[in-house]
This record gives C-alpha cells, sequence and structure tokens, in this order.
C-alpha cells in the first residue's frame, strides 16, 4: 500500500515556524491544492520531536503551487531547515522550464532554490526549455 503526505504550506508559512502535515488517503481532497506539496512513497516516517519526515521508496513529489514533479529513491523533509532532501534516481521537471537528473536534489521551499549534487565519477544533468528560441527563424 502505497503512502501519500500533504504538506500544506500557505503563504503565511514561509513567515511561521509551523507547516501542518497530515496524511490523505486516495480520497481525500484538500481545499488548498495549489499550494501543497504531496509525497507518495512505499513507506514514511516521521519524528515530530527532531522535525524529521522520511519517505522511502518509489517516491513521488508534486508541488503544483511551482509545477514541480519530482521522483526518487528516497526522500527527507526538515521542518526546521524548510527544506526537502531527495536521493537516489532523482530526477525534479518544471513544467514549461528544465527537468535534472541527479544523485541528489535539494529543494530549499522558502528560498525557492535547488541545489544538485552527482556521485563521484558522474555528473548532474540539466535540460533547460528556452520556448522563446523556437520561434525565431534560422534557430530550428
Amino acid at each position: 500500500m502505497r503512502n501519500v503526505l500533504l504538506i500544506v504550506i500557505p503563504l503565511f508559512a514561509f513567515f511561521s515556524e509551523s507547516i501542518k502535515a497530515e496524511s490523505l488517503s486516495n480520497n481525500n481532497k484538500s481545499s488548498e491544492q495549489t499550494s501543497n506539496i504531496t509525497i507518495i512513497s512505499d513507506i514514511q516516517t516521521n519524528d515530530n520531536k527532531k522535525g524529521v519526515f522520511n519517505a522511502i521508496g518509489n517516491v513521488k513529489i508534486t508541488y503544483p503551487n511551482k509545477n514541480i514533479l519530482a521522483t526518487s529513491d528516497k526522500a527527507k523533509y526538515l521542518k526546521l531547515e524548510n527544506k526537502i532532501i531527495l536521493t537516489g534516481n532523482v530526477h525534479m521537471i518544471k513544467k514549461n522550464s528544465h527537468s535534472i537528473l541527479a544523485e541528489e536534489i535539494v529543494f530549499i521551499i522558502g528560498d525557492d532554490r535547488i541545489i544538485a549534487n552527482s556521485k563521484s565519477k558522474s555528473q548532474v544533468l540539466t535540460k533547460l526549455l528556452f520556448t522563446d528560441l523556437k520561434n525565431d527563424k534560422g534557430l530550428y
């Protein structure tokens, strides 16, 4: 059975210390769908004292507000640092923008930035989409 975690991040969450997290079944829907990060995986654990959430196995993350879809072997959400660390065969796609393949991607939610790392003797692959160049004559 696959688990689903929904991290609700309203606009004011970046200025407060709390982010509401709740498990959802496939039939539940939230009224705040556009500002949620959803994590689906085979196994999920949460440590409220340390503020650490782990997702293991076939991890899929969707962040509709930023048009981001990511898959990985594992994911860790660090509440105090407000970041998600994806590890193992990470593939992140930002719709109509770019995609990244890496061994590890750190997504810093509040700053809206990522850091991609590779294994030794390997490289990070980024594919950029330049929509404004596709219509220029002579380029394609």
